[in-house]
Formats: C-alpha cells, structure tokens, sequence
C-alpha cells in the first residue's frame, strides 16, 4: 500500500482531483489500497476539513483507501475515524497520541480506545514508530484487541529489531493478526524472517512498479524459494539509497522531486513556500534515481522463473501442459543484435539454455513471422546463443562455450552401486556416466529415471557441484545406439524429475566437451546423438577464444498448436496442479 502525498496547487491548497488520478493508478498498478492522510500527506500542513475531502474524494472514486488517523489530539482523531466510517474507507490506520503525554501508556490506551471504538466495523492496525515517542508494546496491544474486534493488524515503522520484536510478540501470537512492514529498508527481513503479509510504502508511489515486483520476490522468498531470496536482495539493496528516504524529516521532499522526475508537475509545490530541497540534495537524489532505473532495466531482463512462477507454472503443468513441458517466456533484447531475450523455464526452474527449446523458438518465430530463414541471436540467461534457421523445421543453434570442470568423479548410490562421470557445462550443469547399467529403452523410463534421481541425491549428499558450488540438475546417461549411423544413445532427468525426450541439446554440448578433451573428437567433425525415445541430433564444434568447446547442435522441430490459454478465476487449478510437497 503506498503512502500517498497530497498535490499542491498554485494557491498552497490541495489537489484533489490530482490525488485520486493518483490513488486510481496506482491501484490500476497492482496496488491492494492505499493509505491517506499520514505524515507522507503532510497531515499536520492540512485542515482535518481538507484532509477529510481527500478521504471523501478517494472512497468516491472506488479507490479503497485507509485512514490514517494522525491529529493534534483526541477528539480530532475520532472525528477523522467517524468520518472514515461514514465515507466508505476500508480502514483505519491509528496513531499513537502525540504532542501530550505521548510517553504514557495509559494515555495511549485511552486514545487508541477511542479511535477504535469511533469506527468498530472498520479493519484498523496500529502505527508503530520510534519517531512517536511511544512503542505499543504487546500487553497493550492484546488488551485492546480483546475489546475491539476490529484491531486485525500492526503497522511497524521501526528497524529490523523492532520488526523482530513485533512478529514474536504479537503477531506470531495469534495467527488474525498481521504485520505490515512500515519501511521501505525491510520489506525482505519482514516478510522472510518476521512473518509479514503486507507493506506500506513510500517509494512506491514513484515507483510502483519495482516495488510491487520486489514484494513479488519476498513473498516467493517466504516460501524458501532460493532464487526468489537472492533477487529480492539485489532489489532491495538496488533501492536502497531511494528507499532510505522514507526514513528522514525530508521525505516528502524527496518523492515529490522524483514525481515530478516522472513527469508528474502536480508534485512540484509544497504547502510551505520555504520547504525545498537544496540543490545539493535534488543533484544527489536525481543521480541516484537515474543510476537505478539505468540498472534496473538491464536487471529485470535477468529475471528468472521466481518474477513469473505464476504465468510458469500455468502454461507447464497440469491441466493445460505436464512435467516434461519447457516454456520460453520472451522478452524484448537489450542488444541491438539479437531478435529477442528469452528464459527458458520448466516445472521447477528457470533453465540456463535449453537446446530442444531454442530449436522449437527459432521454428515458433519463424511461424509467427518474426525471422525469415538465417541466422539470428538470442539473449538467455547464460549468454547469447545463435540460431539458424536452415528451413520451417530445422534449426542449427550454436550455444554458449562449454566445457569439462570434474573427469572421473566416482559416487556410491545407495542401491546401486558406484558410478563414475564427468560434470560438465553446456549450459546446464550435468553429470554424465559412460556406460548406463540399465538398457537405454523407453521400456525402462521408470528405473532409470529412478536411477538418475539417486545418482543426483548421491552426488548432492557428497557435496559435489559444478563451479561456484553450482547444483548439478542434470544427470545423463549414455549407452549404444540402436540406429547404425548414431554414435551414441543417451537419457537424461531434468532438473523438476521428467526425462528428456530429445537428445538434449545442453547435454550434447557438455557431451562434446568431455569429448574433445578426451581427443575423441575433433573439431567440425559431426556426432550423431540419439535419445532414450530414438529422436536424433547432429552436434559439432569449434574452439571458442577461450579454448572452451563452442557446440552447434542441429535438429527438428514442428509446430503442434496455436492456442489461447483462458485463465477463469473460478478454476482452484488455473495455475497450474502443483506438488504439495
């Protein structure tokens, strides 16, 4: 929820047709509602009559809207909750008494009481800040919300210790009530490690749309999902200067100057002639906002499965796909030289390359009238890789160096026995054994993929990864062919537990790799692969400037529908059929 600031006209008075056109984008953004008049609206420069037509004008207009319930006294917080109530808010944010024994609790109680009371079928949460004088603690808390029903929740403005201590000593003590994180600095630290439903923002009135993608992040972070974490922490950090704002007597100033950055001149005045950054600040914040969007632009495009586990997910899985299905979600390039991005994802993950997928995209585009035959670029998360798109159906994609980083790795498998392979990259990390003791045949998917599925717990028991302690998601296995002109046949469990039904194109790289350095295979000479299911690829490389294997791997793709996917919100499964484990 954004905090939002009031716009100011020519005569020091507020704009309140502005600050609905506000309140309605920002809900239009993805914003659940949002908060007015706290100090982010400059409260204490309003008359509680301006601020109460602010409130009236956003409930009017459809925008849900909380209340927040900061005054002089009292009796002028009662009336803006009464108010609040009458208007059609969807709730109360109540702050602590200030300016009079703002220190006592027994003071607080009785003004908390009161507010509350004024508005009891109004959802309320209570502000929290040291910047108050005053800390509700959690007695307090409880023994209000034994008498008022409508206390759901606990806005905390403090740092990551009082966050801390909100979460293990109210909110953690009754699963009803939430906490809302009230600092643009926490919001990762209070949704992974506090429990947090919900934040209040101040720099997400500039920008919505980075906020609302970081809160994303930290609500899959909550669910222990790794990328999700380390994105939301490169995020927040990203932000951090801009967010840090929040924090100081300046911060109106501040987000103001970036609204009008944003082209919003409604944001230019304040209700204070003399209120104004000075020239050293507005150079500083201007250079900070530039130095993040600049970057952020480039690092969105990075973005992996966790940004769109929802959209994944759907398309992969169960009722419209299954397990073995890899999507490509294209994004437009950052490099004047290549067609488009794209991220490759399948049940579990996003995929670093994916050689089968690039030959199916190259095909897609080519039908959707994107790229005429030839080669052509694409960005992935690993590096840009080129396609060539030799007719309708197949397509040469030459794929990002690979190479051997571990010959001869031995591992016992519990049941099994040893085996012995090499981890190599190709785009994905593999783990490939020479010699498969169970006859490569579609016969025989189950033991296999049981096989593989125990050889990847084994080498994960063992601590052994590729480089930077990567996991090893891929495990191939590789036998004789059944066609005279293949050198090889292979089978290969993906990183969600399908097994591939191509001959794995990632794979074939990191094939090569171990071939070439084994001098089994030269340069521009062809490799012959062929798959658990008897679907072929030709391989072949060169050495790249780094002396690493630079793999071209051909083959076939055909386009099987075109189809468009209905997202029914009554549907429990639209998202697709997850694992509950």
């Amino acid at each position: 929820m954004p905090a939002l600031m009031t716009p100011c006209k020519a005569d020091r008075t507020p704009d309140h047709d502005a600050l609905v056109r506000k309140g309605q984008e920002l809900i239009a953004a993805g914003m659940s509602a949002v908060v007015y008049c706290g100090s982010m609206g400059d409260w204490p420069l309003l008359t509680d009559e301006e601020r109460m037509e602010g409130v009236a004008r956003l409930a009017g207009a459809g925008v849900p809207v909380v209340v927040g319930t900061g005054a002089i006294n009292t009796r002028s917080a009662v009336a803006h909750a009464t108010h609040a109530a009458r208007v059609g808010a969807h709730g109360l944010m109540v702050i602590p008494r200030v300016l009079s024994r703002g220190s006592s609790p027994n003071a607080q109680r009785h003004h908390f009481s009161a507010i509350l009371s004024a508005a009891p079928k109004l959802p309320a949460v209570i502000y929290n800040s040291p910047y108050y004088g005053f800390a509700t603690r959690a007695d307090l808390f409880f023994d209000l919300r034994k008498e008022f029903a409508n206390l759901i929740g606990f806005k905390e403005f403090g740092g990551l210790d009082d966050l801390r201590y909100a979460a293990e000593n109210i909110t953690s003590h009754d699963d009803k009530v939430t906490l809302m994180v009230g600092v643009d600095t926490a919001v990762l630290h209070g949704y992974v490690n506090c429990g947090a439903t919900g934040a209040i923002t101040g720099i997400g009135n500039a920008l919505p749309k980075e906020v609302l993608h970081l809160v994303r992040l930290c609500q899959k972070a909550a669910e222990s999902n790794v990328e999700a974490r380390q994105r939301a922490q490169e995020l927040e950090v990203a932000l951090g200067v801009l967010s840090s704002f929040d924090e100081g007597p300046d911060l109106v100033l501040y987000y103001k100057h970036l609204m009008v950055l944003n082209g919003e001149d409604e944001y230019r005045l304040h209700f204070n002639e003399t209120d104004a950054l000075t020239d050293a600040q507005r150079n500083y914040v201007e250079a900070q906002y530039r130095l993040f969007k600049t970057w952020y632009a480039d690092w969105s495009r990075q973005g992996g499965v966790a940004e769109h586990l929802d959209f994944c997910t759907s398309v992969v899985l169960e009722p419209r796909g299954h397990d073995a299905i890899i999507g490509a979600l294209l994004l437009p390039p950052s490099r004047d030289d290549c067609v488009a991005s794209v991220i490759y994802f399948n049940n579990l993950q996003n995929l670093g390359m994916c050689g089968h997928a690039s030959i199916g995209l190259g095909v897609t585009l080519a039908y959707m009238g994107r790229i005429e035959p030839g080669r052509h670029r694409l960005e992935t998360p690993v590096g840009v890789v080129e396609i060539n798109l030799r007719d309708e159906n197949t397509v040469s994609v030459t794929n990002v160096e690979s190479y051997r980083h571990l010959k001869d790795v031995t591992v016992d498998v519990r049941g099994y026995g040893s085996f012995t392979g090499d981890v190599a990259w190709g785009g994905n990390w593999f783990f490939l054994v020479k010699d498969s003791p169970i006859d490569l045949t579609s016969a025989n998917i189950r033991p296999l993929t049981d096989l593989t599925l125990k050889i990847r717990e084994a080498l994960e028991e063992n601590g052994i990864t590729g480089a930077g302690s990567a996991w090893i998601d891929h495990i191939e296995l590789f036998g004789p062919p059944r066609s005279a002109s293949a050198n090889s046949r292979n089978f290969v469990l993906c990183p969600g537990g399908a097994y591939d039904r191509s001959p794995c194109g990632t794979g074939c790289s990191a094939k090569l790799a171990c071939l070439a350095e084994d001098g089994l295979l030269e340069p521009g000479r062809e490799w012959l692969q062929e798959s658990v299911i008897g679907s072929t690829y030709r391989a072949s490389y060169h050495l790249g400037e780094n002396g690493a294997v630079v793999p071209t791997i051909t083959g076939e793709a055909f386009v099987t529908s075109d189809a468009t996917l209905i997202f029914n919100p009554a549907d429990p499964y639209r998202l697709g059929i997850r694992s509950e484990g």
